[in-house]
């Protein structure tokens, strides 16, 4: 399948080169058939919509201001033809005997069997798309969008430019569908169960076969409440775990391969110029593109305009030339033209987020370990570092042995019950000095292979996994389940394997207890609005669910967290933590205006985000370029004394139905401006040392970085484990 051009390619077609032009339409055909294929589900009309949203794009392409909105504008277009069929199959006559035949004949009716059988999708892939059935009409053309932006094709900013609606609405729209499909993956199962559940197969005695909405409730509210069939909601790997990287549906041949006129065969030609000519005294406009497939004995409904481009050698040129054809004109309606202009909007000056088209990011289908923070050759490179009296390693090393939290001597404290927040004593200042000591004294046995270091780190994982039952408070529980969570999962997985460490049972507490909160968290925000907590909030728990799914080689996890970091409907969200792009590249961070503590909080748990995704083979420090780098030299250049622009932000919180309010931020927040945490040498040495780019304010900060405890004995000085002159020195 061919490649999408790039800008580049977009200005020099619009600018008249004939051979851009070819590429352009030969690489995004593929894309614009999966959006109509799948939004139509396979309808005989797909080739023409196909068809027609090529035909305005060529025709509109010289209108084209930013050649790198051509993308956005040609889904918008797709979409706006998709909806034109729509209301027209709603309004329209009666179809013709032609017409009726050739709908009944046509091998390609559903999109759904059609994605299974050429992309080869078996297993729980076949089980979404089967799925896909049994979604409600509504949610087609969402359905269309989503299954590209799942299959790393399609942005979010482009899926909701293409519905019309903000980023934020889309995300919602998108867990609703989400959720849909997910209980239709479940009837899919329940139904294609053998032998199947008696109950089951009793309701489905007056069903006709044919899924739908109505049929998908009745069969999930049997399955939900049924034992043996409530089984089939358990395992399902998360659909955009499974699509990601997924391959769009190849265009049928007569899109892409020359026929029998493309090769100028004379007989061809004139014998398809004749069953044009009778179609078109017989039915009319739609039915010729039909007719036009019985002479060319193509497949499809396009032959009409497919078999002028082609005779003119497939160019760019011979389709706008079939598309001023009288018998291939689009029909236009009398209203007015919904279709986007790709002049209408100016670029304004200071750039809103607009995510990548094809993130460097999937889920890994093997999980490494070490593979959190530190991965095997990073321990190794520590230990030959401080062996040798390197720096700033050793620098770093020192740190971390002056700490009192890395001494062998540390004993556990382990609580049944931690809290964190109002309404009871709080006691959670317990379980992050004990992680912190865990994690120290494990990173001391890695790099010495000290065994009293290891004995004392493995005694506190221990004493807690077999002592903890919860995690309680205030809203503020949720913070402790997230920073916790990712701290507790780092000290164990450098401690996997470690004679006399209970493993599995510590894993039972991070999936009983930490990731249950991180979900509900990530899934409900803890029933406010979407956007009353924090990018902080967020990106703990998102840095918790990725650990703990790591930690126990957890695919589904795993993916749930990546795409969140995508496509999440909170503030956590790359696109929502990282709004505004400045002149100049740098990127404003959404905590920025509050003050500057939360602000390098949420910068720190970005960077810890990213870094454990590296370890398992996911970019996301380069995803939407660089992205994290801007906003990480916007925060940190703030904080070393210089200023920043600043783009009014509102912040709207509040909980449905109860209560609502509004806070307008102006400028970035004086506040804790300077102050110092161990976050910065994570993101220097990946980008200054792995990548070799210019991070001037990040590389200001102060080292060499300690750890917990040498920031202040309160909460704060526990939110990252630290040590990253040690750790990240490259």
């Amino acid at each position: 399948m061919a490649e999408q051009p790039g800008a580049a390619t977009v200005a020099a077609a619009r600018d008249g080169d004939q051979k851009a032009l070819d590429q352009l339409i030969a690489g995004y055909l593929p894309l614009v058939y999966n959006i109509v294929g799948r939004a139509l589900n396979g309808h005989p009309d797909v080739d023409d919509v196909v068809q027609e949203t090529m035909l305005r794009v060529v025709n509109g392409l010289g209108s084209l201001q930013d050649p790198a909105s051509f993308r956005s504008w040609l889904v918008a277009v797709a979409m706006n033809r998709v909806r034109d069929q729509g209301r027209a199959r709603q309004a329209g006559p009666v179809p013709h005997a032609i017409d009726e035949t050739l709908e009944a004949a046509d091998p390609g009716a559903d999109f759904v069997d059609l994605t299974i059988l050429r992309l080869a999708l078996s297993g729980q892939r076949r089980e979404v798309a089967e799925a896909t059935r049994w979604l409600d009409a509504d949610d087609r053309e969402l359905l269309a969008l989503w299954w590209l932006e799942a299959a790393d094709q399609l942005s979010r900013a482009e899926l909701a430019a293409a519905l019309g609606v903000s980023t934020k609405n889309a995300a919602v729209r998108v867990q609703r569908l989400k959720a849909q499909l997910e209980t239709a993956r479940a009837v899919v199962r329940a139904l294609g169960a053998r032998p199947r559940c008696p109950e089951l197969a009793a309701l489905a005695d007056g069903w006709d076969g044919q899924p739908s909405p109505l049929w998908r409730k009745r069969f999930a509210r049997h399955a939900r409440d049924c034992v043996r069939c409530a089984r089939h909601f358990d395992g399902l790997v998360p659909a955009e775990a499974l699509l990601s990287g997924t391959a769009m549906v190849p265009p049928p041949h007569h899109f892409v391969a020359p026929s029998p006129v493309a090769a100028g065969h004379p007989a061809a030609v004139s014998h398809s110029s004749r069953a044009v000519r009778r179609a078109a005294q017989a039915v009319g406009r739609r039915t010729v593109l039909k007719a036009a497939l019985i002479g060319t004995g193509a497949v499809g409904t396009t032959g009409a305009v497919a078999a002028a481009w082609q005779s003119s050698g497939g160019s760019a040129a011979g389709l706008a030339r079939a598309s001023r054809s009288p018998l291939s004109t689009p029909s236009v309606s009398p209203t007015a033209d919904p279709t986007p202009s790709p002049s209408a909007t100016p670029s304004p000056h200071v750039s809103p987020h607009v995510p990548p088209s094809s993130p460097p990011s999937s889920t890994p289908t093997r999980f490494a370990h070490p593979g959190m923070l530190h991965g095997q050759a990073d321990l190794e490179r520590m230990a030959a570092k401080v062996r040798a009296g390197a720096q700033p390693h050793l620098a770093g090393w020192n740190k971390l042995v002056a700490n009192p939290h890395s001494q062998s001597t540390w004993k556990p404290n382990p609580l049944t019950v931690v809290y964190r927040g109002e309404g009871h004593p709080e006691n959670y200042g317990t379980l992050y000095n004990d992680i912190h000591a865990a994690y120290q004294n494990a990173l001391r046995w890695k790099i010495t292979a000290q065994k009293a270091h290891g004995d004392t780190a493995r005694n506190i994982l221990n004493a807690w996994s077999a002592t903890l039952t919860k995690v309680d408070g205030s809203a503020d529980r949720f913070l402790a389940a997230g920073i916790y969570g990712y701290q507790f999962a780092n000290a164990a997985e450098l401690m996997r394997g470690y004679p006399g460490f209970d493993l599995e049972r510590f894993k039972t507490m991070m999936l009983r207890i930490f990731y249950p909160m991180n979900d509900a968290f990530l899934t409900r925000h803890n029933d406010a609005v979407v956007t009353n907590y924090w990018a902080s909030w967020d990106l703990c728990n998102m840095a918790s669910a990725l650990a703990i799914g790591i930690l126990c080689d957890d695919h589904a996890k795993v993916g749930r967290a990546l795409d969140y970091f995508k496509h999440g409907a909170g503030n956590g969200s790359i696109g929502n933590a990282t709004s505004v792009e400045h002149p100049g590249g740098l990127v404003q961070w959404q905590e920025v205006g509050r003050d500057q503590g939360h602000a390098t909080l949420g910068i720190g748990l970005l960077g810890i985000f990213c870094e454990t995704a590296w370890q398992q083979g996911v970019d996301l420090y380069g995803y939407d370029g660089n992205r994290v780098m801007k906003t990480s030299e916007y925060v940190a250049r703030y904080n070393v004394g210089k200023e920043v622009p600043y783009t009014r932000y509102t912040w709207n919180y509040g909980q449905p139905g109860v209560w609502s309010g509004t806070q307008t931020f102006t400028s970035a927040s004086p506040d804790g401006r300077g102050d110092v945490r161990p976050i910065w040498e994570l993101l220097l040495n990946h980008y200054a040392r792995r990548k070799g780019l210019a991070v001037p304010d990040i590389a200001a900060t102060v080292r060499p970085e300690g750890g917990g405890s040498d920031y202040g004995p309160n909460s704060g000085g526990f939110d990252q484990l630290g040590f990253g002159t040690l750790a990240f020195t490259r």
